[in-house]
């Protein structure tokens, strides 16, 4: 059991990072903070989310 909970801890950390990343990443290059790149990363997803639950529903 200890295994499968570092490895979910692990992935969950992976996430993470890969988050970041990915708001340091848009933020260079479009110009702006890392609070703007997050906040437009975060609506993408949810429109995202939003779009798979309706194709789910369907």
């Amino acid at each position: 059991m200890e295994i499968l909970e570092y490895m979910s801890q692990n992935d969950k950390t992976e996430r993470t990072y890969g988050t970041i990343r990915q708001i340091i990443l848009e933020s260079k290059q479009n110009g702006s903070t890392t609070s703007v790149a997050a906040n437009r990363i975060a609506k993408k997803r949810i429109k995202l989310a939003q779009s798979n639950k309706e194709d789910l529903s369907k």
